[in-house]
């Protein structure tokens, strides 16, 4: 084991000693396109073996990018910015580095040196960064004065098994004055994806051509500061499959009334992340704006991050477990899931509904307690009822730590379901992981730690049963 810890030291510090800078350009005007290192003058002059994934290189006096394929540490790219303060990807594109940053001459001058504002991924170009970009541009599908074809961003991280956080400005998608198109955005497992924003928009005043957006969420986690759809000939996908989608502040999606279709699709696990703000799907006054559909066949959502996830639209294909927690406020306006096979509230976070709850005997409510003053609540109905004369199970899981200050804790149904005038407490199916007394009259349930004698016997059955086990297996 030794010798194999100082092998793998020994290759680590070796690959940190012949790890080289490489100074990458080309001798134009700026106005070429990068293809690589083989079209290139690099300095200092590379080794028989080139470029290794442990070399960190610069690239200068290029504007846009074209077919390369590149594994290096640290990708450094300065566009010469002849054609505009940005660039463009043509081709089949895939830089590999840790770290990829992305810079402009802006104004065509030497001496400043700015963030790219965009990177145009033209017409049927693909883009795939296995790694993390580390500058605030603009990624554009298309650019503004052409876009057809099937442009594509991948996001991947550096190596599989890690993780890769790139932060970036806007995804924004241009519609065509060339042709059809069809854009694609794929945010795989590993990758972390932190974006301002994504917009829609189009020089084109007829709708002659069909247009498409497709957001693959496919283990990786996508955190928008919003979302603009703005063109009413658009058919805009978000695939859901699995993995994160967050919020770095307020984000809406909604059509906001415009025609096409907006659809979120979801799949087996997926996770919306309040951290940074409101996360809303779907318009209050108009639940068929955005579709809900799923592409598995059981669906399970983990709502958190401390905010508010708002689900504006038709909650019927949620049909696995919800949970909200880390003090999460979830709103499905009116309704409940009806289909869902559960839906767990820990301590601190709330369900919360605009009109009636309406229960049937599939029901499953758990209540996470942390105390008798802190827990999972379901609140804001108006009235609650039923759809089929039952109302399901109630189920509580208190924390061991609940009964810190105290023996006995007490909660009163009115705070746990928000309905004062609601008296039918024992129609519901009531489980706890700890001993409870009802009381109707008062409505409130008591639950108390065991009594020690309670215990001795709990255990005593437990040791009569592992005496029976033993004698079994002896026999």
């Amino acid at each position: 084991m030794k010798n194999i810890l100082c092998a793998l030291f020994l290759a680590s510090f070796c690959a940190r000693i012949f790890a080289a800078d490489y100074n990458v350009t080309d001798s134009g005007n700026g106005s070429a396109k990068f293809l690589g290192f083989a079209n290139s003058i690099i300095t200092p002059q590379p080794p028989a073996g080139g470029i290794t994934a442990q070399d960190n290189v610069y690239v200068t006096n290029f504007y846009d990018i074209q077919n390369v394929n590149i594994n290096v540490n640290t990708f450094d790219y300065t566009s010469s910015g002849i054609y505009g303060n940005g660039l463009s990807m043509y081709g089949n594109n895939t830089i590999t580095a840790k770290n990829a940053y992305f810079h402009t001459e802006y104004a065509q001058s030497a001496t400043d040196i700015r963030d790219s504002e965009f990177i145009n991924i033209n017409n049927g170009a693909t883009f795939t960064m296995n790694g993390a970009i580390n500058s605030l541009t603009n990624i554009r599908f298309g650019q503004s004065t052409s876009m057809y074809g099937d442009p594509a961003m991948n996001f991947n991280p550096y190596q599989a098994g890690q993780t890769s956080t790139s932060n970036i400005n806007n995804f924004v998608i241009y519609y065509g004055v060339g042709g059809n198109t069809s854009a694609t955005l794929n945010i795989n497992e590993g990758a972390i994806v932190y974006a301002n924003g994504v917009t829609t928009t189009t020089r084109q005043e007829t709708h002659a051509y069909t247009y498409s957006t497709t957001f693959n969420i496919n283990g990786g986690a996508l955190y928008l500061g919003g979302f603009s759809y703005s063109f009413e000939n658009d058919d805009f996908t978000i695939n859901h499959n699995s993995g994160t989608l967050g919020a770095k502040s307020g984000v809406y999606i909604t059509k906001g009334g415009l025609a096409g279709s907006l659809k979120y699709v979801v799949g087996e696990n997926v996770t919306f992340d309040t951290s940074g703000g409101t996360l809303e799907i779907g318009d209050a006054f108009d639940p068929t704006d955005v579709v809900l559909s799923r592409s598995a066949e059981v669906t399970n959502f983990t709502v958190k991050g401390g905010m508010e996830f708002n689900i504006y639209t038709n909650i019927d294909v949620i049909n696995g477990d919800v949970h909200v927690t880390d003090n999460t406020i979830m709103h499905v306006g009116s309704g409940w899931l009806y289909n869902a096979k559960s839906v767990k509230v820990d301590a601190g976070s709330r369900l919360g509904f605009d009109g009636d709850m309406v229960l049937n005997a599939n029901s499953h409510i758990i209540i996470g307690v942390a105390g008798e003053y802190s827990f999972g609540q379901v609140g804001n109905a108006v009235a609650i009822s039923t759809s089929d004369g039952e109302f399901g199970a109630l189920q509580f899981v208190i924390d061991s730590n609940a009964f810190a200050n105290n023996d006995q804790i007490t909660l009163y149904f009115s705070d746990i379901i928000g309905d004062s005038s609601f008296t039918e407490w024992d129609s519901f199916d009531i489980q706890a992981n700890y001993s409870y007394t009802v009381d109707i009259a008062n409505g409130s349930i008591t639950f108390a730690v065991p009594e020690p004698a309670e215990i001795a016997a709990i255990f005593g059955g437990l040791a009569l049963a592992v005496s029976f086990i033993r004698r079994r297996k002896r026999a």
